[in-house]
């Protein structure tokens, strides 16, 4: 896996970033609340799904919405793709595919699938405890977990290392066991089921017999019934079609009665509208003459009309015509205003050259003073910072010489230390000797006491003579008294002894802490590499003072030339303008003779549209007597227009008339014949022979669907009673199934009880083999980080740290800062080889909490890590940015944090 880039846009205190990586170490620096640590969550949340805050505090102050995107190039497949992630409106999380130009999946669920799988991370892992843990650990907690007590350490490890998989495997194999037990009842309960339903299957098979014969029965029944009904229906269907004759008949009459009446009425309306249609020509006739003088009159109006629209259009022309002129009038005063300004501006033009000229020399001086004032300003910021340079160097060889100077008295305080414990073990091996030798005679006087107490000894245990009873009281009483006072010698010398342990194990203490402060400590030969670099400092200052006081001062000769051109004014512009006013001499004068050519033009055109206007005279008088005449003979105009469409009608009314009358006879005629018919038909039809012939086949009708009905229901019984009985024949296959299947259940159920007590007793040993490995590579990367292979790093079973130097071991606790940091370092990368196949790590503030000696040194063995393809170190200060391949600075400008590069 490699990291290519990382986009944001409005995330936290980032509006907009894109930040590129390269294989190897990339360092990204910056002040603390720069926004470093972002860049490190971003992948997080966008890679491993996890987030150390809420997702609204990922979104900067006031936006609606943020997005982190990272491209990246897959373990699984060696392509590149690129996961994206969006909050707030428009939400949205998918992985996009820049060689399909598409998106290869959406959604949560499939972009961790898809991320699992390209990172090559087993199915099921944490991905959130795999970075908080190993990937990415957060600031300031990479040493913090294995500070825990043991208890904490196994709920921060046990996940990682997948420890309570194989129990969970056991407990999840128990429902898989439980149905597998669960299907083998409900294969019992069937093969019960089975066995009561055959028991049916001999009465069906005879009930079968039976039924088949019933069915034949009623078939022959069915089959007389059925031509008996056929006859009834023939005779009714005869009777029907005579009452239909008669129904037919009496309709046909009703319809040609209603025909008659229908055409006597429009006979009588054709013969009314003759009448008034002649009515309405005698009054046509008599208004005739005042119609056709309102129609004259009309005419006439409409031409004095025209008249009066053609002279108010004259009007409106004339009008225009006066506006032309007067506006011809003023352009002409303002060209001739226009071109004497052009005129004196060309005069401008010549009189401003000399000044020009002079403005243009100061300009030049002026331009040439601030590019050396430029050069003096860069020369001085790099005085400043040369200066700054050297003040930094010369404060850390201060404090290295105070460092090394605690290294000589260390030293000395090790020495005497090491001489007063050596002084210390030498006695307090004479006294654990003279213990063992008390406790021996000890010993050798209490046997003698229990010899002397028994009364059938015959000898003295001392000088082998006959023991005498006053002898033997003797013998026991000083045995007494000595064995009391060498009691006493031997508790003062046991306090002496425990005295003497805890002062030299104070010393031990005591040495182990100024070991652990001299490895903290500068040593000699980096003030040297000190000392050259200040010298190198030095020379470079020295030559950017020589390079500024060379410059000289460029600022009066600056505030002298910007005081002349201010005095001088801008004769450079206003020749430019008064040239641009020149220019347009030509073209005003030109524009001067064609407004007065216009104007000219327009007076004439005044004059002819006065003329035409005085030509229409009064209109008015005779628009008064046409009206008049329309009014005298409106009345008359009227009764025509109301009468004249009626009065035409006449000749087709008089046709309609007769047509009427000629309809109307042809109806009585028919009507008769209708009548005559209707006759005939009521005595063709019997309806008492019909209503015989309706019951009978009403009758049979019945018989046979009753038969038919009871055929039906036998012949379905007889097919469900088949295809019960073909069932039944069939379970019997399904019941030796069912046998077979209870048999391959119980082997399965006893094979999966043996996986599963095979998951119970591997999961320890697997476990313990898993943490040895990691332990081994910690050990490889310890050795490297610390450029020392003679100490032995270890991760114990409980997940605790410790490192054997000389033979001894000591704790995590116990140890220096910067062995706390490579020992924590150390695990966490063997555990992230170990555990997954991601081949990039982050190390967030790695040598916080370190002096500038000790933080250097672990620098420069954090970027000699092997076997990762990206390492990300972020830091506040400048410790690694002599030694990286890829430099991100993060700054903060007015709340925003801005990235570059180099």
């Amino acid at each position: 896996m490699q990291i290519l880039e990382i986009e944001l846009e409005n995330v936290k205190s980032y509006e907009a970033a894109r930040v590129r990586f390269t294989p190897g170490v990339n360092a990204i620096v910056g002040h603390n609340g720069a926004g470093k640590s972002t860049l490190v969550e971003a992948v997080g949340f966008v890679l491993f799904d996890t987030l150390p805050y809420t997702q609204a505090d990922f979104v900067r102050a006031g936006a609606k919405s943020a997005r982190a995107r990272v491209n990246f190039i897959s373990g699984d497949d060696e392509r590149a793709y690129a996961v994206e992630r969006r909050i707030g409106s428009g939400a949205a999380y998918f992985v996009f595919d820049p060689g399909l130009d598409a998106r290869v999946c959406e959604g949560k669920a499939d972009v961790v699938r898809f991320l699992r799988q390209h990172l090559r991370l087993e199915p099921g892992t944490d991905l959130a405890a795999l970075f908080g843990d190993a990937v990415g650990v957060p600031q300031g907690t990479l040493t913090a977990s294995f500070l825990l007590n043991e208890a904490s350490r196994k709920k921060v490890f046990d996940g990682l290392l997948r420890v309570e998989e194989y129990q969970r495997a056991w407990e999840r194999l128990r429902e898989p066991l439980n149905l597998l037990k669960a299907r083998k009842q409900d294969v019992e309960v069937e093969v019960s089921r089975l066995r009561g339903r055959l028991e049916r299957l001999p009465s069906l098979e005879a009930a079968r017999v039976e039924r088949a014969a019933t069915i034949v029965a009623h078939q022959q029944e069915l089959a007389q019934a059925t031509r008996s009904l056929e006859s009834a229906q023939a005779a009714q269907a005869a009777g029907e079609r005579a009452r239909e004759a008669a129904l037919a008949a009496e309709r046909a009459l009703t319809g040609g009665r209603s025909k008659l009446q229908a055409a006597q009425a429009a006979a009588l309306t054709a013969q009314q509208a003759q009448q008034d249609a002649a009515e309405a020509q005698s009054r046509v006739a008599a208004n005739q003459a005042g119609h056709a003088a309102y129609v004259a009159a009309e005419a006439e109006q409409r031409a004095l009309e025209a008249q009066v629209r053609q002279r108010q259009q004259a009007a409106t022309q004339r009008s225009a015509a006066d506006k032309r002129v007067a506006l011809l009038l003023a352009k002409l005063q303002q060209n001739e205003a226009e071109l004497q300004q052009a005129e004196m501006a060309a005069t401008q033009v010549t009189t401003l050259a000399p000044q020009v000229a002079e403005q243009a020399r100061l300009d030049a001086e002026l331009e040439a003073a601030r590019r050396q004032q430029a050069r003096v300003a860069d020369a001085q910021a790099a005085v400043k910072t040369q200066q700054q340079a050297l003040t930094r160097v010369t404060e850390r060889r201060g404090m290295l010489l105070q460092q090394l100077a605690r290294v000589a008295e260390i030293q000395v305080e090790q020495g005497a230390v090491s001489a007063r414990v050596e002084a210390q073990q030498v006695t307090l091996a004479a006294r654990q000797e003279a213990l063992t030798t008390l406790k021996t005679q000890g010993d050798l006087l209490r046997e003698q006491l229990e010899q002397l107490k028994r009364v059938e000894t015959a000898l003295c245990p001392v000088c082998e003579q006959p023991l005498a009873p006053q002898h033997r009281a003797d013998l026991m009483a000083r045995n007494d008294t000595r064995l009391a006072a060498m009691r006493q010698q031997y508790r003062a010398a046991q306090t002496e002894v425990k005295t003497l342990s805890e002062t030299v194990k104070q010393d031990e203490v005591a040495a182990q802490a100024l070991q652990r402060e001299l490895l903290t400590l500068a040593r000699p030969e980096e003030l040297t590499k000190l000392d050259e670099e200040i010298a190198q400092a030095q020379s470079t200052l020295a030559a950017a003072q020589q390079q500024v006081t060379a410059l000289g001062d460029s600022a009066t000769a600056i505030a002298q030339l910007t005081q002349a051109l201010a005095a001088l004014g801008d004769p450079r512009r206003s020749q430019t303008e008064a040239a641009a006013v020149a220019r347009r001499a030509p073209t005003l004068a030109a524009a001067l003779t064609a407004t007065r050519n216009d104007l000219a033009v327009a007076q004439a055109d005044l004059a002819a549209h006065e003329a035409a206007l005085a030509a229409f005279g009064d209109l008015e008088q005779a628009l008064d007597g046409v009206a008049a005449t329309l009014h005298t003979h409106r009345e008359a105009y009227q009764a025509v227009l109301s009468n004249q469409r009626q009065a035409d009608s006449l000749p087709a009314r008089q046709t309609a008339a007769e047509s009427a009358a000629a309809t109307l006879a042809q109806v009585e005629a028919a009507a008769a014949q209708l009548a005559a018919a209707y006759e005939a038909a009521v005595a063709a039809f019997d309806a008492t022979a019909y209503a015989a012939a309706a019951q009978e086949a009403q009758t049979l009708q019945q018989r046979v669907g009753t038969l038919r009905g009871q055929l039906t229901l036998l012949v379905q019984t007889q097919a469900q009673a088949e295809a019960e009985i073909a069932e039944l024949r069939g379970l019997q296959g399904a019941l030796a199934a069912a046998a077979t299947r209870i048999r391959t259940l119980e082997d399965e159920s006893e094979a999966l009880e043996f996986i599963r007590e095979s998951l119970r007793r591997a999961g320890p040993h697997i476990t313990e083999t898993l943490i040895r490995q990691i332990s081994d590579g910690a050990r490889q990367i310890f050795s490297d980080l610390m450029a020392d292979h003679s100490r032995h790093l270890a991760w114990e079973k409980d997940y605790s740290i410790t490192l054997e130097v000389d033979g001894r071991k000591r704790v995590f606790s116990q140890l220096s800062g910067g062995e706390q940091m490579s020992a924590a370092l150390s695990v966490r990368l063997a555990l992230l080889r170990e555990m997954s196949s991601i081949d990039v790590a982050f190390f967030d503030e790695p040598t916080a909490n370190l002096d500038e000696v000790r933080r250097e040194a672990l620098a420069r063995q954090i970027l000699q890590v092997r076997g990762f393809q990206q390492l990300f170190v972020i830091s506040h200060d400048d410790t690694f940015e002599q030694a990286t391949q890829n430099m991100i600075r993060v700054e903060r400008h007015a709340g925003k944090s801005v990235v570059s590069v180099g």
